[in-house]
């Protein structure tokens, strides 16, 4: 990849980055715009777990979404240009973001499924039935 391509590339990361701090998502975490479902690990989050995510794309009309399900955060993202979307940009840039919707719910899908069995698992074992009352 060229290093023109690299510093557009890193600027459309710093600007999502930017976006994510600004919606009150801050983390360590680089941004890369592959398209692709990233976890990332908010500051200030307990438990140390991957408590948010992002999709970015780098190509064409740079464009993502971000959300942390325990900060309740979710945002969508486009690089701003000077000049309006076609037509035929503004189709795909919808079908990028339903496509990144239906990847993000599809991950809180899990986070609702884990907490469900740990759940489960509480109340089968007869966590509480250990307490003594008085």
């Amino acid at each position: 990849m060229s290093q023109y391509l690299n510093e557009i590339e890193d600027d459309i990361s710093k600007q999502f980055k930017r976006a994510m701090f600004e919606s009150g998502i801050d983390t360590d975490e680089i941004p890369i715009a592959d398209g692709q479902l990233h976890r990332i690990k908010i500051d200030g989050v307990k438990n140390g777990k991957t408590s948010g995510g992002y999709v970015l794309f780098g190509d064409g009309n740079p464009a993502g979404c971000f959300w942390s399900f325990k900060l309740g955060i979710n945002e969508t993202w486009t690089l701003k240009y000077i000049k309006e979307l076609s037509p035929q940009e503004r189709t795909e840039f919808t079908k990028r973001m339903d496509k990144a919707k239906k990847e993000r719910d599809k991950a809180q899908a899990i986070v609702h499924k884990e907490a469900r069995v740990e759940a489960e698992r509480i109340w089968s074992n007869d966590y509480y039935t250990d307490i003594r009352l008085p």
